[in-house]
C-alpha cells in the first residue's frame, strides 16, 4: 500500500526503512523530502495476492495486475 502526501511525479529516490520488523520504503523528492511511504506486508495472508499465487506454484515476486 502506498500513501502519498506529495506529487508522485516528484519521486526521485527510495530508501528502505532500517527496521528488523518492517519492510517499508520511504519515497523522497530531489530535495530529500519524504513524499510517500510504501507499506509492505500489511495485508493478512488470505488477502495477500503474492501469498495466494505462491500456493499455486507461481513466483511470489511476479507483479500481478488486479482487474475488477
Amino acid at each position: 500500500m502506498n500513501i502519498w502526501w506529495g506529487d508522485p511525479t516528484d519521486a526521485y529516490t527510495a530508501e528502505e526503512v532500517d527496521s528488523m520488523d518492517r519492510n517499508d520504503v520511504i519515497i523522497k523528492d530531489k530535495k530529500g523530502n519524504p513524499i510517500s511511504i510504501e507499506m509492505i506486508g500489511i495485508l493478512p495472508q488470505e488477502l495477500n495476492i503474492s501469498d495466494q499465487m505462491a500456493q499455486f506454484g507461481e513466483d511470489p515476486n511476479t507483479p500481478h495486475i488486479l482487474q475488477g
